[in-house]
């Protein structure tokens, strides 16, 4: 797996440097994010000439941006064939990291992207990690992907449920 904060610093570097040269430059956003695809792709084809099989290599690429997860998923998703793992790192506490991780995810996830998912939710002080497990299954599920429980159709409260008439 590659994580943006622990980058191939050399490789950050010759792409910066090459990018430089171009003559219309991409933004540093993806300049890395193309050093975060060919790090990924990289580390799998070494993996692959010391003997690991192509089926024993799950791709990830840590990112905490929901449109840097769906560029470099798509991305990787073009240029492998190796299984991909999603997951947006850093994705926040409560409904913040669950909205982030539930957008980029399901755009990957609607256009066949991905064969893992991991929605990663900051607990809160001394909480469990439970909610990652449902909110992963409630994603699925509400996409049609899978089926965990039974679905209940419920109406939001409005005036007609609320008040006297």
């Amino acid at each position: 797996g590659v994580k943006w904060g622990s980058l191939d610093q050399e490789l950050l570097t010759r792409l910066m440097d090459d990018n430089q040269r171009r003559g219309f430059p991409l933004t540093a956003q993806e300049v890395t994010r193309e050093a975060i695809v060919q790090s990924a792709i990289l580390s799998a084809e070494m993996a692959e000439e010391i003997g690991l099989g192509r089926e024993k290599i799950i791709l990830s690429a840590k990112v905490s941006g929901v449109q840097d997860l769906i560029a470099v998923y798509t991305e990787l998703a073009t240029r492998s064939n190796h299984a991909l793992h999603l997951g947006l790192t850093e994705a926040g506490m409560g409904s913040k990291g669950i909205v982030a991780s539930s957008a980029a995810m399901g755009i990957l996830l609607q256009q066949g992207i991905g064969d893992t998912i991991r929605i990663s939710l900051t607990p809160e002080p001394n909480g469990d990690r439970t909610r990652e497990v449902q909110v992963s299954q409630e994603l699925l599920q509400t996409m049609g992907f899978r089926q965990f429980v039974p679905i209940v159709a419920a109406c939001p409260g409005c005036g007609r449920t609320t008040s006297t008439v």
